[in-house]
């Protein structure tokens, strides 16, 4: 007698090779996503290093015997199980879980989140500074991400034409005169961007 157990178990229990009418795959459910971060700028995001748990919920008759996970970046499969890490590799793709029932259900996916840094925290301060108009250049700090925490940083200065960064260094070229202006050093990530804001006066002798 022909064993036909291998045809009607696992995934073959919907009767496709056994000849058993397929079972009725109409039913739904969603799936949730938690350990998502509330970002002040972009809203929820899957932070990079804080782990997701996807969860299959309000399943519209009984549950499956199991159900299989994977996460999905724009490009195809990223990870496997119900938990899934964010990794700085995946900053700024958009991310979702996909739960495949064993039976009875279709397949279905989570919402997409952005995976995005910890916005950057500001550090000490900058002393406002007072410099001689066509003097020398001065180096204002030697390095800019000392004065902030955070990963995947980038940084910027304004408020001043001769205000530059040379690698990470803040310098000013005292080539304006100014009775006060404010200059401002930036640090940004895809958390975000937070600065600090110091006044300059460049006077004649």
């Amino acid at each position: 007698m022909k064993d036909d157990t291998r045809f009607n178990a696992g995934r073959f229990s919907d009767g496709r090779f056994s000849g058993k009418k397929p079972k009725d795959r109409t039913g739904h459910f969603e799936v949730s996503v938690s350990g998502l971060t509330e970002n002040p700028d972009f809203g929820l995001t899957a932070q990079i290093g804080v782990p997701l748990t996807a969860t299959a919920v309000n399943w519209s008759g009984d549950a499956p015997g199991s159900v299989a996970w994977q996460w999905l970046d724009s490009s195809g499969p990223i990870g496997t199980g119900a938990t899934y890490t964010p990794q700085a590799s995946d900053d700024l793709e958009s991310i979702y879980a996909v739960a495949v029932p064993s039976e009875i259900y279709a397949q279905q996916n989570s919402t997409s989140y952005t995976v995005r840094h910890a916005p950057p925290i500001p550090g000490s301060g900058i002393s406002s500074k007072n410099l001689t108009y066509l003097g020398d250049e001065k180096t204002i700090i030697q390095n800019a991400r000392n004065r902030f925490t955070g990963d995947g940083l980038t940084f910027s200065v304004s408020g001043y034409a001769g205000a530059r960064l040379d690698g990470k260094s803040l310098i000013i070229d005292p080539t304006d005169l100014t009775a006060g202006t404010t200059v401002r050093l930036t640090a940004t990530n895809s958390g975000g961007s937070v600065s600090h804001a110091f006044n300059l006066v460049v006077e004649a002798l």
